[in-house]
């Protein structure tokens, strides 16, 4: 069994916390932020609180943000020759969808969490529709 991981070319192994992605915001977590109240902070509030979105439907009736955290795991050491490289390694995706009614005030908030594996250019499955499945 071990000979035939190991001539595969993929071996699993432990990886260490890594923490935020460089090019992940800092300002969310698994919770709302306690100045996002529904019925009464403005659209304008929320960006100042929180900053432009990640991601907005096209009427600016939905605001996305997303932070991306490698948290450790199992991840997969491929390739040899000296030109081997680590994939699949786990990426914890917490996202913050905040909705606005007509007038621009907040009407709901909600977060959530989808673990993912980064192989390298590709994420495993559909990322942008599990993040944003109520994206315009």
């Amino acid at each position: 069994m071990a000979l035939l991981v190991l001539s595969s070319g993929c071996v699993p192994f432990p990886v260490l916390p890594f923490g935020d992605r460089e090019s992940s915001r800092l300002n969310t977590s698994d919770n709302v932020p306690q100045g996002i109240i529904v019925g009464q902070t403005t659209r304008a509030d929320v960006i100042l609180a929180i900053g432009d979105p990640d991601r907005r439907s096209k009427d600016d009736a939905r605001f996305h943000y997303v932070r991306a955290t490698e948290e450790g795991g199992v991840a997969f050491l491929v390739g040899g020759g000296l030109r081997g490289s680590v994939t699949g390694t786990p990426v914890t995706f917490r996202t913050l969808t905040i909705t606005f009614d007509a007038r621009g005030v907040v009407s709901g908030a909600t977060t959530g969490k989808v673990v993912k594996r980064d192989f390298g250019p590709h994420i495993s499955g559909d990322l942008l529709k599990e993040l944003f499945q109520d994206a315009d």
